[in-house]
């Protein structure tokens, strides 16, 4: 894995500094099962500049603790950022190939090349994402890649893991209604279940998928196998409304259009691969008026490719 920086996002030259004690003791209770010998959890910090406050923020590299925090997504790699009143908030958490800081013109834009099932593609293949640090919502945004390409497809990456306890109340209310047809059914709501996603809206909030085609209703046979029973559904919600339900759960997100595009893609047995035709894909932008997402007109996308 290569971290890559941008002279301009280290730390001012000449400011000896040490990383806060409570993330020390963090990175700590993360190592101190590893292969022996453990050794102090402050030499995996570095210095960075993402928030330009004036007080370091700090890069954590686990590929200096060994492989054990490796795979063929790459090494596992944290970044926290100091906030105002004092603190840092966990900002970025993921195994990565890549990982380099920069600065832009709107502020520090952190660029990762991770495993290609993010992508929708295989594990051997490419997958560039880039975001944004926004000091406002305090957290990455997803923007268009260093490659210039804006959409997000296969699960939506998230830069930090999202707990249940921190969904709206619509989040838990529409996944509470999938859920409930799914077992109706005779099945089990199961798989990647709700995403923080990009603002599709233009309020400057993210938004939230609940379903994709990581998820699905599923009933198990004696032996575990498992069966999908009917379609799993699909619900954005914006703040505390569903602005969009569809039956089929497959999408994409373009963060090139802003606010961002949501893409429904409807599959069949002559789309998808490496070597077929792209599936239709129908956009959704937002419509201030209606105060949900409507629909444009359906178009062949593009297929997958390996790089």
């Amino acid at each position: 894995m290569k971290a890559l920086w941008a002279a301009a996002l280290l730390v001012l030259a000449g400011c000896a500094t040490a990383p806060p004690p409570s993330l020390v003791a963090g990175v700590h209770e993360d190592i101190k099962y590893d292969m022996p010998p453990v050794r102090p959890a402050v030499r995996l910090f570095a210095p960075v500049d993402i928030s330009h406050d004036g007080v370091p923020d700090w890069h954590v590299d686990y590929e200096r603790q060994g492989m054990a925090w490796c795979g063929t997504g790459g090494c596992t790699q944290k970044l926290f950022v100091s906030r105002p009143g004092g603190g840092h908030v966990l900002a970025f958490e993921e195994q990565v190939r890549q990982f380099a800081l920069r600065l832009a013109p709107d502020g520090a834009v952190l660029d990762i090349e991770i495993h290609g099932t993010n992508c929708g593609l295989s594990g051997v293949n490419a997958c560039h994402r880039s975001f944004r640090w926004d000091d406002a919502q305090g957290r990455f945004i997803e923007q268009p890649n260093r490659q210039g390409d804006g959409r997000l497809a296969g699960p939506l990456f998230q830069t930090v893991p999202v707990a249940g306890a921190d969904y709206p109340p619509a989040v838990g209310v529409a996944l509470s209604e999938l859920t409930a047809a799914c077992e109706r059914l005779g099945g089990k709501y199961e798989g990647a279940l709700v995403s923080r996603s990009p603002d599709l809206t233009g309020d400057g909030r993210p938004d939230w998928i609940v379903g994709s085609e990581y998820s699905g209703c599923i009933r198990r046979g004696p032996d575990g196998e498992a069966a999908p029973v009917g379609e799993s559904g699909l619900r954005i919600i914006s703040g505390d409304a569903v602005i969009l339900s569809l039956d089929g759960p497959v999408h994409a997100v373009d963060v090139a259009t802003a606010p961002a595009t949501f893409i429904s893609v409807t599959t069949a047995e002559d789309c998808g691969g490496y070597d077929q035709e792209g599936c239709m894909e129908t956009p959704y932008r937002w419509d201030a008026a209606a105060g949900r997402l409507v629909a444009g007109t359906p178009v062949r996308g593009r297929s997958l490719w390996p790089e």
